[in-house]
């Protein structure tokens, strides 16, 4: 089962607004009053610092276990349901410590009486000034709350376990495979613990609808996405892809994404509605990656050619056949340029659109440079990856990028290609530069657009 972790969108940052600060001097009154803005000022900071810098989550501690009753609860509550929460520190969103200094038990409520039910167990910090307290306690401690629940987690909270209940459920259970629980057991999986929260600008991807392989690109496009967590994470957060069609208005667009995938025939069967809503997108920093095979383009027999040369190549080692060498390699030029003179004739059309509908002029059709960002950060690429016997060839026209070959099939599973382990990571890498630069270029573009970005 594929477990979706909650990422740094699901925290806001701090709001913007100023700390107020009280000033000391001799001859100051000092009451209750001003102590406590004092003491607020502190907090305040001292929360701004943390939820700058991280992300809410458990500390230490706070296992869930399953316990028998407590021999102190009437026999009406002495049945199966009964977990114990262990002594441990979280942190919650606005940077306030909840400590729980004790086991504390706790008995699951719930009823099902038809479908099964997904309940949460949640900890809460509580502001120990909203508590009632005898007027003479001067110390009180701060205070939590343990909540149960049927909807998922504020971000105020933090989940401790969640547990599915089937209907009439009478007892709740270790989880027998802690991976994939079953109904009634504890399920821990969802557990968030304190880590940094990225400072890298958050990464929408939309996939365009309209072939029938919008399936497997997303599917392909969640692999990739998944992957930033343990390739590059301190570089992205990704949100969940999204499917997008460029047949509504483009007053009910609901977001702007980092980078739209389309393939290269569907961007040639549009028309001008739907290349006007791409430029929506294109003037707010989308990079619309576009991806193309070999045989769209009319490149294939030529990618045969070039990899039979650059192999043969590869293959002489020896002086003695230095003139055979040098027939290669020119021949190795010669289909280089056919292959140039080809990919200029194939992309025409599309290097029209871009220039009519997105005000995008391109100077050249030529593969990316060694120097491009899309080849050296955060991975350094020399040759791209050849994924079904295919090289990749990308170009990079700024707002544009244009794959051809099977880029997109090399992030993910798929039964039917038998990729090496060694091909998936290489195609999960270049796809983590392009998100990168798609990452970075809509970031830029939007703060020289609005004054907060």
């Amino acid at each position: 089962m594929i477990i979706t972790e909650r990422n740094s969108s699901d925290y806001p940052p701090p709001e913007i607004y100023p700390l107020q600060r009280l000033i000391v001097d001799d001859g100051l009154l000092l009451n209750a009053q001003r102590w406590r803005q004092s003491h607020e000022y502190h907090r305040a900071r001292q929360n701004l610092h943390y939820q700058s810098l991280y992300q809410p989550g458990i500390v230490r501690g706070l296992g869930v276990c399953v316990i028998d009753a407590p021999e102190s609860i009437s026999a009406q509550y002495r049945d199966n349901r009964w977990v114990q929460i262990q002594p441990g520190i979280a942190i919650d969103l606005t940077g306030n410590p909840i400590i729980v200094d004790r086991p504390i038990e706790f008995r699951i409520s719930s009823e099902c009486r038809t479908e099964p039910i997904t309940v949460y167990l949640v900890l809460r910090y509580v502001d120990p000034e909203t508590l009632y307290r005898a007027s003479e306690q001067v110390l009180v401690p701060e205070s939590f709350r343990i909540d149960e629940k049927n909807t998922p987690p504020s971000a105020q909270e933090i989940e401790l376990c969640r547990i599915a209940i089937s209907a009439n459920f009478t007892e709740i259970r270790p989880a027998t495979d802690v991976f994939s629980p079953d109904v009634n057991e504890l399920d821990l999986r969802y557990r968030v613990r304190v880590r940094p929260r990225s400072q890298k600008t958050r990464i929408r991807v939309g996939v365009l609808q309209g072939t029938a392989e919008d399936f497997y690109v997303g599917e392909n496009l969640f692999y990739l996405l998944r992957s930033l967590s343990v390739l590059a994470p301190m570089t992205m957060d990704a949100e969940p892809v999204e499917e997008i069609t460029l047949t509504s208005q483009v007053a009910d667009i609901p977001r702007d994404y980092s980078l739209l995938y389309m393939r290269y025939s569907q961007m040639l069967s549009w028309g001008e509605t739907e290349y006007n809503h791409l430029k929506y997108y294109s003037d707010r920093g989308t990079i619309l990656l576009i991806e193309a095979s070999s045989v769209e383009v009319n490149i294939a027999d030529i990618n045969s050619a070039i990899g039979e040369l650059k192999q043969a190549l590869n293959d002489i080692q020896f002086a003695q056949v230095s003139e055979f060498r040098r027939e290669l390699s020119s021949e190795l030029t010669i289909c280089e340029s056919e292959l140039q003179n080809r990919l200029e004739s194939s992309l025409e059309p599309l290097q029209n659109i871009a220039h009519q509908y997105l005000g995008i002029n391109i100077s050249s059709i030529a593969p990316i440079s060694a120097q491009d960002p899309i080849k050296i950060h955060p991975f350094l690429f020399d040759e791209l990856p050849i994924i079904n016997g295919e090289p990749t060839r990308l170009i990079n026209w700024g707002k544009i990028i244009i794959s051809i070959g099977c880029l997109s099939s090399g992030w993910g599973l798929n039964s039917h290609q038998g990729l090496s382990r060694e091909t998936i990571r290489s195609a999960q890498e270049l796809g983590i530069n392009i998100l990168n630069f798609a990452s970075e270029n809509y970031h830029l573009s939007n703060i020289q657009r609005n004054a907060i970005s």
